[in-house]
């Protein structure tokens, strides 16, 4: 699924990614870029934020090590191994229950005895660089401890200013790319409920005055969207109406964010996450995919190689060359996912930079890996799946044994375990589904869930 505008994979897509050969250390902090404080986000989704740093595994190589919480699989890990991925050595961090708001990689940068630890295993493995989920002060106060330079560089203003959606919005209008028209609402936290309702009124004023065809996509609608200036995930999005406008506001006076974004809701076919990476001399086109959302949460992805041949498809693959462009002459260097609405008049608009590693980045970069190695434009789909009751990993694996697909076994289709955990006597697998024809990602499915049914009729 590469384009000429692109720089195509000479090597493994996996190398590429971490911008280097060398022994590296990788963080992989997802609740870590949520700003403080975090009490909003739900204890269970923060514990599972705090689960994924399992995911730095996946990127790793022999010598390499990986920072990553004492909550890690064993048994998960084992299997990766077998499959040729999670070759790096752990470092494990302490997962404070009592805290449960705070990251692993906080928490372990407090503890002195902690960073010595780490500190002797980056020098005697050869350690040169931090990989990492997404750049912030942590990452980089880290490296600099360290005494090693971060994989991807960049500016702490540019990541911020990227991450940002208003900033964002300032970015692709100075280089004359469609913008969904949008508004700030800064929720004063010392003014009354009316007051704020005030300033939310005057905002969605603003937009309604401006839903002319030229102010606004036509596929703009009577309802409007709210969300963080800064969140991820589809966290604390909502979609309502003018006459919801007191309760949306009750709403997010509960969660701890004060700047928000106002938009008009744009009707669209599809949800699509593009994503690049961008080096000093090249960009790569590491892959597409449509979003799997649950309302405005994030679930998952699924790729049809139809999608391809669309207007609006088109339309967002040429924005997303002329952004990486941009961003790689304002010096940034790392991985970019662009999320897009793409309309069934051919119109495509970009809402966000996820400046970071995506929720379907090991996914595209493992299709890409098997693409590399002789198969073209797989059909795929990254979800996940909840299992009551507590399954050890090892019946997992022996159910699905049939099915299971490494890089090398792969012949025209299969499925990965990406991730497994247990939280709150319940079992969640996060899968990929690889095909060559695309009946037999729904065939994979269907096969997937008459064996999972057996697990929960034994914990019914």
């Amino acid at each position: 699924m590469h384009f000429d505008v692109f720089q195509k994979f000479k090597e493994s897509p996996f190398s590429v990614l971490r911008s280097s050969h060398e022994p590296t250390l990788i963080v992989y902090d997802v609740l870590g870029h949520f700003p403080q404080p975090r009490n909003s986000i739900p204890k269970e989704l923060a514990y599972n934020f705090n689960l994924r740093s399992k995911n730095g595994f996946l990127f790793s190589k022999k010598k390499d090590v990986v920072l990553t919480s004492e909550l890690l699989n064993s048994s998960h890990r084992n299997w990766l191994q077998e499959s040729g991925l999670a070759q790096g050595e752990a470092c494990l961090a302490h997962y404070d229950q009592t805290n449960p708001h705070t990251s692993y990689a906080e928490i372990f940068v407090t503890c002195s005895k902690s960073i010595a630890q780490l500190k002797k295993l980056v020098q005697s493995y050869g350690v040169k660089s931090l990989f990492s989920w997404m750049n912030t002060e942590t990452e980089m106060d880290l490296a600099k401890s360290m005494n090693i330079d971060l994989a991807w560089t960049s500016d702490l203003g540019l990541i911020q200013n990227q991450f940002n959606k208003t900033t964002f919005k300032t970015f692709l209008a100075s280089i004359n790319l469609p913008i969904v028209r949008g508004g700030s609402f800064a929720f004063q936290s010392c003014a009354t409920l009316k007051e704020n309702l005030s300033l939310l009124e005057k905002q969605i004023q603003i937009l309604d005055d401006h839903s002319s065809p030229s102010g606004n996509p036509s596929g703009s609608s009577s309802d409007y969207i709210i969300k963080p200036v800064d969140s991820a995930a589809g966290c604390s999005v909502v979609r309502f109406t003018y006459q919801d406008r007191t309760q949306v506001l009750e709403k997010i006076v509960q969660f701890e964010n004060t700047n928000w974004l106002i938009e008009k809701y744009i009707a669209h076919e599809h949800s699509v996450n593009i994503q690049t990476f961008i080096q000093s001399d090249a960009i790569y086109f590491l892959g597409a995919s449509e979003q799997i959302l649950d309302d405005f949460s994030y679930q998952g992805n699924i790729w049809d190689n139809r999608l391809a041949h669309s207007d609006a498809y088109k339309n967002a693959l040429h924005q997303t060359k002329l952004i990486s462009k941009r961003l790689q002459e304002m010096g940034y260097r790392g991985l970019i996912g662009l999320d897009f609405l793409l309309l069934k008049n051919g119109l495509a608009f970009c809402l966000e930079n996820n400046i970071r590693i995506n929720g379907s980045t090991f996914a595209l970069t493992l299709i890409a890996e098997i693409e590399r190695r002789g198969f073209s434009l797989l059909n795929w789909c990254f979800k996940k799946y909840q299992i009551e009751g507590i399954v050890p990993f090892p019946a997992i694996a022996d159910t699905l044994h049939a099915s299971l697909v490494t890089i090398p076994s792969f012949k025209d289709k299969g499925i990965f375990i990406q991730e497994y955990h247990t939280v709150n006597n319940k079992t969640v697998l996060a899968l990929i589904f690889i095909a060559v024809h695309k009946n037999d990602l729904n065939l994979l499915e269907a096969d997937l869930i008459k064996r999972l049914e057996t697990f929960n009729e034994i914990h019914k």
